[in-house]
């Protein structure tokens, strides 16, 4: 679970264990945003949540190996999917940008351009 700002209100963006699916609910009123947003082939284990050019986005983690970017004020994947070489576990944004990426026994770090 991560939370984060979307047009000023408070949200958390919840990965659900054994689902493939993300989910975003309004802490200000405790209801789900919308449906949940769907893209990863197993499970998601992992969730972050940054701002990119003034836009909030969580970035997903899982057991099909990949990371996601997702806008969060209309719910699509933002860009193509990174592709690891095993299950993502864990993840983290830096202060400057960049994204921790713990996958397998590795930690990568992915930096802005």
């Amino acid at each position: 679970m991560a939370t984060t700002l979307v047009d000023g209100r408070p949200v958390a963006v919840i990965a659900v264990y054994g689902d493939k699916a993300v989910q975003l609910w309004d802490l200000a009123t405790g209801r789900q945003i919308r449906e949940p947003v769907h893209g990863h082939d197993d499970w998601v284990w992992a969730v972050a949540t940054a701002v990119v050019d003034g836009c909030p986005v969580a970035v997903t983690g899982g057991h099909d190996n990949t990371v996601r970017v997702w806008d969060l004020a209309t719910g699509q994947q933002v860009g193509p999917e990174l592709m690891f070489s095993s299950e993502v576990w864990a993840l983290a944004v830096t202060p400057d940008g960049g994204l921790v990426v713990a996958f397998g026994q590795e930690v990568a770090l992915l930096c802005p351009r």
